[in-house]
């Protein structure tokens, strides 16, 4: 939204209208939301094409104080973001083009390589921790359509096994991604291994069962076969 067009009402109308399903401001808070998207237990956010947004910019370009300038000041966002469970986005221009870099020119909105690079090696680790997911505007939200839009049962059909099925009102040639599904396992079964598949594949296979397992299926690819032994 150049110039904070986005804050008006018909600039977002269009945008919807026009088939997109979110836009971002560039500002971190709208409204008194922001910049922490959908925390904790909020499914959708407030509006969907007024996303806030962290505007990540050095402050050698031209003083913006309100920006976040380094890493300094952007991991407390990552770490606040991480606690209360809910999406944060970030908007770059010109990274590495400063002036000093590779005989770079400067660029609008700079922001320095070594400075990106740091924050990027950070939510590589978190990311390999399994802190958080790092996905860009438009995955969060097919992600969220779909997931707001499915549903799912389990059947039993024997101690060993059960059916997995979808329901979800969103068309697989709108939206044909994985959803995530967090399964609680009950020990006190003494399953050993699982196994989850579909009519042409092996999803999933697990020789050591903990208390809890998280998923990643997709809910037009079942009914699903969850099988234990």
């Amino acid at each position: 939204y150049p110039y904070g067009a986005g804050r008006r009402d018909s600039t977002r109308i269009a945008l919807k209208e026009s088939g997109f399903l979110s836009g971002r401001l560039n500002q971190e808070d709208f409204e008194g939301y922001g910049p922490f998207i959908m925390e904790y237990a909020e499914s959708s956010p407030k509006d969907w094409f007024g996303l806030p947004a962290l505007r990540m910019e050095d402050i050698e370009f031209q003083g913006c104080d309100y920006c976040i300038n380094s890493p300094h000041e952007l991991l407390p966002y990552i770490y606040e973001n991480i606690n209360r469970k809910s999406w944060l986005i970030t908007t770059y221009h010109a990274i590495g083009f400063d002036g000093n870099t590779d005989d770079r020119p400067i660029g609008w909105g700079f922001y320095k390589r070594e400075n990106f690079f740091q924050e990027m090696n950070t939510v590589k680790s978190l990311m390999e921790n399994k802190k958080l997911w790092l996905a860009s505007m438009n995955d969060v939200t097919l992600y969220t359509y779909l997931r707001n839009n499915t549903t799912f049962e389990i059947m039993y059909e024997n101690n060993s096994t059960f059916k997995l099925v979808f329901k979800s009102t969103v068309d697989k040639n709108q939206i044909n991604t994985d959803i995530t599904l967090k399964m609680f396992i009950n020990q006190n079964m003494g399953y050993n291994s699982m196994i989850i598949e579909n009519s042409y594949n092996k999803i999933f296979e697990s020789d050591t069962l903990s208390d809890t397992l998280i998923v990643n299926l997709n809910p037009h690819d079942g009914p699903y076969k969850i099988s234990f032994e």
